[in-house]
């Protein structure tokens, strides 16, 4: 029999203190607020009486079980993957938060060189509050826990209507931009996700459990292929479970069960194939589920699609990816990790994905000081790359210069193309002219109001194609301070 020390003991003691305090806290709410108001357990979940308890609350008592936990006991896998190797998965990074003075793991999606986005519930403490930016580290390029390129994080924005689960979606700043390579590669998030069917492939990665609970774990970081199941996840529903609410949540997994993420997972990236054969897109965050590869309880995955223009807002960058999905449906590894047509997960153009990571940071586009004349006020716009080159490759091609009265969302045909641009209403635009090292075009005074053009009247925005028309780049928008 297994012998424990007084500390050991000490340690379950409190715990159990933990878990009363929560399931009268739980009591207390559903009293007071009904079921809505309970928090659920995400991926690092603890079943109590088949319910699913705790939220932040039960993640604190797991984590204080054992002071001595090692390291691989805490942070933990996939469910049914194989260990991957670092290229397969350049977007992802792994995120050491400490709440509460212990040390919590999960993962993360690069979308920007200087943007991590994951999951809200990752970054709240046991009152569910949003822990200082200086408790959480990311790290970035490699296979192995805390290994790569380390760096802290500046700011944190958690989603103000986030409710166990909906909106489960956190960005996080980083201190420094990470460099682009093989194995760090930042990718972009779905705009629309409507080419998603029934069974379409999803991969999965993280540091997660290998089974529900404390289970075994791998060294290596683990990767898997999955389904979409818009109809697999209608078990989900009060007052047992949190709520599946399919217009900001994903259902995938296997049908059978067997394939999934677990605890630790939770932030960690729902990926599927772009038209570009570039970098894949994201399309949802690791959340909740019910045990891990549990037939009948597929994972359910926040749906990016619906949080893009937030996500957008608060950091004042163009996170949507340009190009539609393009998911498959035969590379599932749901009979196994190495059963899969196409591996783990199915591949990608690397050196694309790389170019489209250069592009979205390199693109810098400016308001120049207005000139004034007797026919009223014109404003010169400059777009440009800096770098200007991202290895062999240096963009070419058009740069196109917009304006609309307010921002929002629209698909404007440029040059042949259709870009989704950062604007609403009638979106009016000028292909510029180059010069040498950059783009410029100069908007002209309105004929109804001459001031208007160099006022806050109007939104600007710039977008680049390039000479092949295989990458598209847009900028952030921008207005000049002036009133009309």
């Amino acid at each position: 029999m297994e012998s424990f020390s007084f500390q050991q003991l000490r340690a379950y003691r409190t715990a159990a203190i933990l878990l009363s305090l929560v399931l009268a806290v739980d009591a207390v709410a559903r009293a007071s607020y009904g079921a809505e108001s309970s928090p659920h357990r995400h991926r690092q979940s603890e079943s109590v009486a088949g319910r699913r308890w705790g939220g932040a609350f039960m993640e604190y008592a797991h984590g204080h079980v054992d002071a001595r936990m090692d390291q691989q006991t805490k942070d933990e896998r996939i469910v049914g993957g194989a260990k991957t190797n670092r290229t397969a998965f350049p977007y992802i990074v792994l995120l050491s938060i400490l709440k509460d003075n212990d040390e919590f793991f999960c993962g993360g999606t690069l979308i920007d060189r200087q943007y991590v986005v994951t999951a809200a519930h990752c970054v709240l403490n046991s009152s569910v509050l949003v822990v200082p930016a200086r408790s959480i580290t990311v790290y970035a390029g490699s296979t192995l826990q805390k290994q790569g390129t380390k760096v802290g994080v500046n700011r944190v924005w958690s989603h103000p209507s986030f409710n166990f689960y909906a909106n489960d979606v956190a960005l996080l700043q980083l201190r420094s931009a990470l460099r682009i390579t093989p194995t760090v590669m930042p990718i972009k998030l779905a705009y629309d996700d409507t080419p998603l069917k029934d069974g379409s492939d999803l991969s999965i990665s993280g540091w997660g459990s290998l089974s529900a609970g404390a289970g075994s774990v791998a060294a290596n970081l683990q990767g898997a292929t999955v389904n979409y199941l818009p109809n697999g996840c209608g078990r989900y529903k009060k007052p047992d479970y949190s709520e599946y609410v399919p217009s900001v949540m994903i259902c995938a997994g296997c049908n059978a069960g067997r394939v999934d993420t677990c605890q630790g997972d939770s932030g960690g990236p729902l990926t599927t194939l772009s038209v570009s054969n570039g970098c894949p897109i994201l399309a949802g965050l690791t959340s909740f589920g019910e045990g891990c590869a549990d037939a009948g309880f597929p994972g359910v995955y926040t749906r990016l699609s619906s949080q893009v223009s937030w996500l957008e807002k608060q950091a004042g960058r163009v996170f949507r990816s340009q190009y539609a999905m393009a998911p498959p449906s035969t590379c599932d590894t749901c009979a196994g990790a190495t059963k899969g047509k196409c591996g783990l997960a199915p591949g990608f153009n690397a050196n694309a994905c790389q170019i489209e990571g250069y592009l979205a940071s390199a693109f810098v586009v400016r308001l120049k000081t207005c000139s004034k004349s007797a026919t009223g006020a014109s404003l010169p716009i400059e777009a440009l790359f800096n770098p200007v080159s991202f290895g062999t490759f240096k963009p070419t091609g058009s740069v196109f210069f917009l304006r609309s009265q307010s921002e929002g969302s629209s698909t404007v045909n440029l040059g042949g193309v259709n870009v989704i641009v950062p604007l609403s209403g009638p979106v009016d635009f000028r292909n510029g002219t180059f010069y040498r090292s950059y783009w410029r075009t100069l908007w002209l005074p309105d004929a109804d109001v001459p001031t208007r053009t160099c006022s806050n009247y109007y939104t600007y925005a710039a977008a680049y194609i390039s000479s092949d028309k295989k990458f598209i780049q847009v900028s952030n928008t921008m207005r000049t301070t002036r009133s009309v």
